[in-house]
């Protein structure tokens, strides 16, 4: 499945929660990640990322579809070097 994976926490966990989210999917902007996951990886993602998080203070989003072709992405303004089509490997 292809994921979308946001954060929004505090400094002090932010570290953290960032190289969580690097060992399964390709950073995109400086708190948006994204990639395909299985759902064993998936739940391991969650998993991990739920050991770091505070409830009442941090929040992160996981926007998941089953396909990456049923998901229509564009991006405005400047690309980064590290931007790819994440479809085409």
């Amino acid at each position: 499945m292809f994921v979308i994976g946001v954060y929004d926490v505090h400094t002090d966990r932010v570290t953290q929660i960032k190289k969580i989210f690097q060992k399964y999917l390709f950073r995109v902007q400086r708190s948006t990640f994204e990639g395909n996951l299985s759902k064993h990886q998936l739940e391991k993602l969650q998993h991990d990322l739920q050991q770091i998080l505070h409830p009442k203070y941090d929040q992160v989003r996981l926007y998941i579809t089953a396909d990456e072709n049923d998901l229509h992405t564009e991006v405005l303004g400047y690309k980064n070097e590290q931007d790819f089509d994440p479809f085409i490997f």
